[in-house]
């Protein structure tokens, strides 16, 4: 790289503080390293409340993806039968073109209801997808979420709410006598989260996992009964 002389510049090196995103529940500030415009390096950054200083793999490894050579930075239009993997390169117009174009077919043909909208983890119902949808007055389909199964269990553990809002700060977990972990596998989808639990076994807390699955956290578990 050369300065505005034609001499070799110097590396040009900062740091800018963010966080990712809190799908998982997790609450990660980043300290990411920038060298001359390139992502280089993410190291864990300071919480304000220090318990929950913390970063998962994916969050360490995020150079890799966004420089990634399989990552899409443009769009692609499927060239020939479906399933042979051939697709061309295509301006952002074009793109946006060809699927108002197909949007409103399908409407015009099969009327508005026929256009259905879904969201899964990490889509907030209240962005861009839910606006887009209202102006089509196209279907919404809700997740697939067994409400009954929601309700039942907030009921059971005296939880409020649709997703069982949490009575407790997640930072309240080391006083808990014991932990019941129900079909989750926290130590992979919120590492975050589940150091906390490792920190309340560690203070004498019992964590009691019920899943067929001899999960990540199975593992950590106090006891393992199989039955069949």
């Amino acid at each position: 790289m050369l300065d505005d002389y034609g001499n070799p510049a110097a590396s040009r090196t900062r740091s800018v503080r963010t966080t990712c995103t809190h799908n998982c529940g997790g609450r990660s500030v980043l300290d990411c390293t920038v060298r001359d415009g390139k992502l280089v390096k993410v190291e864990t950054g300071p919480h304000p409340d220090a318990r929950y200083t913390a970063a998962c793999v994916r969050c360490l490894a995020l150079p890799r993806w966004v420089y990634s050579p399989e990552r899409l930075q443009y769009p692609l239009k499927r060239v020939g039968e479906r399933g042979d993997g051939n697709f061309a390169r295509i301006s952002w117009d074009e793109a946006i073109e060809t699927i108002a174009r197909r949007l409103a077919a399908v409407g015009d043909q099969h009327g508005p209801g026929s256009i259905a909208f879904t969201r899964s983890s990490g889509i907030a119902r209240v962005g861009g997808y839910a606006r887009l949808a209202a102006l089509l007055q196209a279907s919404n389909l809700y997740g697939g979420v067994d409400m009954a199964v929601h309700m039942g269990l907030n009921a059971m553990f005296g939880n409020r709410g649709m997703f069982g809002q949490n009575t407790n700060e997640w930072t309240d977990l080391p006083n808990a006598q014991m932990i019941i972990v129900w079909g989750h596998n926290p130590a992979e989808t919120s590492m975050t989260t589940f150091k906390l639990m490792l920190d309340a076994q560690a203070a004498g807390s019992q964590l009691v996992v019920i899943d067929p699955r001899y999960s990540a956290t199975a593992q950590h578990a106090e006891k393992l009964n199989i039955s069949n």
